[in-house]
């Protein structure tokens, strides 16, 4: 755990507080919650690499469950959607009402969006499951010297949410298409808890401990050693995480850096001159380890747009089109601009369908 050539002495506690202890304890506690991090198919071949086990294997120096030879040919299933100017002014305009931030409905959208998915197309009538949501978070609102942007830095930062235990086809629920018990007002007391989590996280100084353990993660342990026998795990194959949402914002409102010989920031345009930017997709890999299920999205010009980019094959391309199918009719019946429905669960044309045009030339994707 402390790398090579690493002894105690080493150990810096500068900072550290019960604060931190606490912040450790709360992180381990989760795991006594066992999250799915798997659909029912990958853990028939794989096992349940979540919980404590998982990672006292880990911790052990050994990959749970063993080593999954196929870790280095995972790639990236990929689908792009955007939500039109109206269904995205009629989210913002629901958040609103509803006391919570978009990201608090995505997050939601993305919990309930996996429960869909996650027995593998097997249903199993009563089962309920705990779900781990990886909710980015912009760390230059926390830091005591925050960022001006004069030099290159990573700010990223995230948190984990907790949601559930919520029943297999809730988000199928929601969207009318079946007789769950999971409705369009649960869909915003999840928005609601995952905003009251947050508010937690930050009020508690989440943000200030979760940078002293990493640090001490990538300074004192082998850090990159413990990821990389995570990525190899046969039991979990690299997945920590039911789903992820990183949500960058609005464009617009985004300021650039400062020009040489400029006073101040300005903020970023979508038009110049005669040039636009109509489509911007953005996505942080996930396909060595990362969350089952994740989504990336940026709203430009008034529309949203979304990547949803898991690790297949963990994830295929037909599922991951169907789950993005599944997210933003979730996010569309949430607010309003479309009636619960009928159809089938997850028809989709495929993935060639739902790319956009030059969309790959403008997405950075591993």
């Amino acid at each position: 755990v402390l790398g090579v050539g690493k002894n105690f002495e080493e150990v810096k506690v500068d900072g550290f507080s019960l604060d931190t202890v606490k912040y450790v304890a709360d992180k381990a506690a989760e795991g006594f919650r066992s999250p799915v991090i798997l659909p029912d198919d990958a853990l028939k071949t794989s096992g349940d690499g979540s919980g404590i086990l998982g990672a006292l294997s880990t911790i052990s120096g050994n990959s749970a469950g063993g080593s999954d030879m196929g870790a280095s040919a995972r790639k990236s299933a990929v689908t792009f959607k955007t939500l039109n100017r109206e269904a995205t002014n009629a989210l913002l305009e629901k958040c609103r009402k509803e006391k919570v931030s978009v990201t608090n409905a995505l997050t939601a959208a993305a919990a309930l969006a996996s429960t869909d998915f996650i027995d593998g197309g097997e249903a199993l009538p009563g089962k309920e499951r705990n779900y781990k949501v990886l909710q980015s978070l912009d760390m230059r609102r926390f830091g005591e010297q925050l960022d001006s942007c004069e030099t290159v830095a990573c700010m990223a930062g995230s948190m984990d949410l907790m949601i559930g235990p919520l029943p297999d086809r809730s988000g199928s629920s929601v969207r009318g298409k079946s007789s769950g018990k999971i409705g369009v007002a649960q869909f915003w007391d999840l928005a609601r808890d995952g905003k009251r989590q947050t508010a937690a996280f930050v009020e508690s100084g989440g943000p200030a401990q979760a940078t002293r353990v990493f640090d001490a993660f990538m300074s004192i342990s082998d850090g990159n050693n413990l990821v990389h026998l995570t990525a190899e795990s046969a039991a979990s194959q690299g997945r920590a995480y039911s789903a992820g949402v990183s949500n960058v914002g609005v464009f617009e409102r985004q300021r650039a850096v400062r020009r040489e010989g400029e006073p101040e920031r300005e903020s970023l345009m979508s038009k110049h001159g005669k040039y636009e930017i109509q489509d911007i997709y953005f996505a942080t890999p996930h396909s060595r380890s990362g969350c089952l299920y994740q989504v990336s999205g940026q709203t430009i010009n008034g529309e949203m747009k979304l990547t949803f980019h898991p690790a297949k094959p963990i994830v295929s391309e037909e599922t991951n089109a169907a789950f993005a199918d599944s997210f933003i009719e979730l996010l569309e019946v949430a607010a309003g601009v479309r009636e619960a429905s009928t159809e089938n669960v997850g028809e989709s044309n495929g993935i060639l369908s739902s790319i956009p045009p030059n969309a790959l030339s403008l997405a950075a994707l591993a």
